[in-house]
């Protein structure tokens, strides 16, 4: 596990969380299981992930077609699994486990997943173009926004083969899987 580097005050007040969970359950007879998750996704998703979703859905013209960096997200549906997995499964005591599911994605791909989805539903889809990821930095700075240079710009991946290795878990269903299941579910 890389070692934490929380940037904002959400992952600070976590990291922070973690730690006492931790001293607490030293002090006492508990077993812990910390769970660190991506980006969690399904129905009616908020933040970045729901923000996509609804500019798809509006067809807006978007300048993510060079925004290939791949990106570890996990679906609440294989969220779910393995936290019933890790209720089951003393390996998982006292440990942190990063997990994810099986494929990572690109922006560019994951809008044009998201779009051949809801292609059915409305009759207006997103297109993507190309933007140089230079002017996209500059933009982001300029509106103070540094924050999204890494969230959109860097790639964010968990190492899969550890939990599989480690734990024996595999993500059930895969992100095509879920993200359909996620868009049909999804209040229109």
């Amino acid at each position: 596990i890389d070692q934490p580097n929380p940037q904002d005050y959400y992952g600070i007040s976590k990291y922070k969380a973690e730690n006492m969970i931790i001293k607490l359950c030293k002090k006492s007879t508990l077993n812990y299981t910390i769970v660190r998750p991506p980006l969690v996704y399904g129905p009616n998703v908020k933040g970045n992930f729901g923000l996509i979703i609804k500019a798809v859905k509006l067809g807006l013209p978007l300048p993510t077609l060079n925004l290939k960096s791949k990106r570890s997200l996990i679906s609440i549906y294989n969220l779910i699994d393995f936290l019933i997995f890790t209720l089951k499964n003393k390996k998982t005591d006292n440990k942190i486990i990063l997990v994810a599911d099986k494929e990572d994605i690109s922006i560019s791909e994951l809008i044009f997943k998201v779009s051949e989805n809801l292609r059915s539903k409305s009759k207006l889809f997103s297109i993507q173009f190309p933007v140089p990821l230079f002017i996209l930095e500059w933009v982001f700075r300029f509106v103070g926004r540094e924050d999204f240079i890494c969230k959109l710009l860097m790639p964010l991946r968990i190492d899969k083969n550890e939990i599989k290795r480690k734990y024996l878990w595999k993500a059930k269903y895969s992100l095509t899987e879920s993200l359909k299941r996620t868009l049909n579910e999804e209040n229109f």
